[in-house]
């Protein structure tokens, strides 16, 4: 009876934990499953959605590689979670056999007590039912069925000894499992929050007032802006040249010893512009004078015009030798009162330029006889009033 009462145990037992493991077989697949899809299906829809956001607005490029980097991590970590658990599938159903086989053992050690205590009670009538017994005596019989029943009660407590085993193994398993799902549920909710902020950026590029169109043609017009800068570029860079070549003023040494600073420059690099607005007029007032070569005297002009080796032609202005030329105080008065009657300006060209006290006379002999007047017909009417010469802010 004790041995009858231990086998059913270890059988309600054995049935008890094969049933709790499939359940929750059941549910840990069903649960991992839907997650996984659902999960994989959500990071599909966002990731097409993100690529096409990409493409058609390049001003989101940072917010959506942030999102799909999320998206990614996500996947990867999904992935391994899913890994984790087919692993602990792996060990279970290993679980399940070694539980199956222990299962075996005791059903099997259950039939061989039936079979001794069967042919104790044969021996204890005196009846031997075993082949080769024939001819032996009671108290032979008995001893061994004795020893046949020692045996299959050691091998009924192996038995249990590999059930309780496999059932501390099952609730290690079971811990683990628990931890998996505790993972698992960290990773869904990394999910969502990271489907959240797919969301709330597909929200914000739905609100930007987007056209392919006006993209496109947005794009075509900096094509062609491009373009069109690139070319006026080229023809900045040659006039540029081409003035640097007018500006330049080189000449050798008419005599040894000669000093250098007797030549002041090109009028165009000793006057500065005060105003930018002021340049075409300024340009127009000078003329050809802008490339003309100021020095001290006119003894260092003749010098460098016969012993210079200039490259060019070039005109002198002998600072000893020239005549400024200067707008008179009452003109200027008359000029200023009919500019400021018209609500407009007039100003004498000298006093839109800066330069040095040192070639004043140079100057005034280039910019000193014309007003600059701010429109065409207040111009005129001071040219005429006036007689003296005027140019507009257009030159």
């Amino acid at each position: 009876a004790m041995y009858e009462e231990t086998m059913r145990t270890a059988r309600e037992e054995v049935a008890a934990k094969e049933e709790e493991i499939a359940k929750l077989s059941e549910k840990m697949n069903s649960e991992l499953e839907g997650t996984h899809n659902e999960a994989k299906t959500v990071e599909e829809d966002k990731s097409k959605d993100l690529v096409k956001a990409t493409s058609a607005w390049e001003n989101k490029k940072l917010a959506v590689a942030s999102a799909s980097k999320e998206l990614e991590e996500a996947k990867a970590a999904v992935e391994e979670s899913r890994n984790a658990v087919s692993d602990m599938e792996k060990n279970i159903s290993n679980k399940l056999a070694a539980i199956q086989k222990a299962k075996d053992e005791a059903v099997n050690a259950e039939e061989n007590l039936k079979k001794l205590q069967k042919e104790y009670q044969n021996l204890c009538a005196g009846i031997s039912s075993e082949e080769g017994d024939e001819g032996r005596t009671l108290p032979d019989q008995i001893s061994k069925a004795y020893s046949d029943a020692n045996s299959a009660d050691a091998k009924a407590k192996q038995a249990q000894m590999k059930i309780d085993h496999l059932t501390k193994s099952l609730q290690s398993v079971e811990k683990d499992m628990k931890k998996e799902e505790s993972s698992a549920a960290k990773l869904s909710k990394k999910r969502d929050k990271t489907v959240e902020k797919v969301e709330g950026i597909r929200q914000k590029l739905s609100n930007v007032a987007f056209s392919s169109d006006d993209f496109n043609a947005l794009e075509n017009e900096k094509i062609d802006l491009e373009n069109n800068v690139s070319t006026l570029q080229e023809k900045v860079d040659t006039l540029s040249a081409q003035l640097e070549g007018r500006l330049s003023f080189n000449y050798s040494d008419p005599v040894r010893g000669f000093d250098r600073s007797k030549v002041k420059g090109l009028v165009a690099r000793l006057v500065d512009v005060k105003l930018p607005k002021h340049s075409t007029a300024l340009e127009v007032v000078a003329g050809g004078k802008l490339y003309q070569v100021v020095v001290d005297e006119a003894a260092t002009g003749k010098a460098l015009l016969n012993n210079g080796k200039l490259q060019r032609r070039v005109t002198i202005i002998p600072l000893d030798k020239v005549m400024p030329k200067k707008v008179s105080s009452a003109a200027c008065d008359k000029a200023s009162s009919m500019a400021k009657d018209l609500n407009t300006t007039a100003q004498p060209a000298i006093e839109l330029v800066g330069f040095d006290e040192e070639v004043r006379s140079a100057i005034e002999y280039v910019f000193g006889s014309t007003l600059v007047v701010d429109g065409m017909k207040a111009a005129n009417s001071i040219c005429d009033t006036t007689k003296t010469r005027t140019v507009t802010l257009d030159g």
